[in-house]
């Protein structure tokens, strides 16, 4: 299954990925990384017509170079969860049943039940940091003959 979260980096909750990173990283790197947000501006590019510089509260920037590691940073609680739950496919002793880097979230499970379970987790993380999970931009797979789409 491919999970998209709703307008990632756009919408990322600051003020939780800060709380997150305050006891992880060097204090002196946390106070720049919010002073480098809080500090920012950004302007909205349709099509030709560009705004007025406005600030904004959430998000992580489009093309920034650290963005993609802070949003894996923020969603890393999530992933661990997943793998702590030791279901879903294996190969070797390695669990895989969450894959992800950013906003692409893949889940594996060789049944139903265990897809169902790995499911779950989702809406909890969603609710407790400001996500959201786009049923309609989300899809799934099934390979072999053992369950049919319906059955998901």
């Amino acid at each position: 299954m491919s999970l998209d979260a709703t307008k990632a980096f756009d919408k990322l909750w600051r003020a939780g990925l800060f709380y997150k990173l305050y006891d992880r990283i060097n204090i002196s790197l946390w106070r720049a990384i919010v002073s480098y947000y809080k500090q920012s501006k950004i302007i909205v590019k349709i099509q030709n017509e560009r705004s007025d510089e406005y600030r904004t509260n959430e998000g992580v920037k489009q093309g920034g170079v650290l963005s993609p590691h802070l949003f894996n940073f923020f969603i890393n609680e999530l992933i661990n969860e997943c793998l702590n739950m030791d279901i879903g496919c294996k190969i070797g002793e390695y669990n895989v049943s969450v894959i992800g880097y950013c906003d692409d979230i893949m889940l594996m499970a060789t049944s139903k039940n265990d897809m169902n379970k790995l499911l779950d987790v989702f809406p909890k993380f969603a609710l407790k940091w400001k996500m959201e999970f786009n049923p309609s931009k989300s899809n799934y797979t099934c390979f072999g003959n053992k369950m049919k789409p319906e059955q998901v």
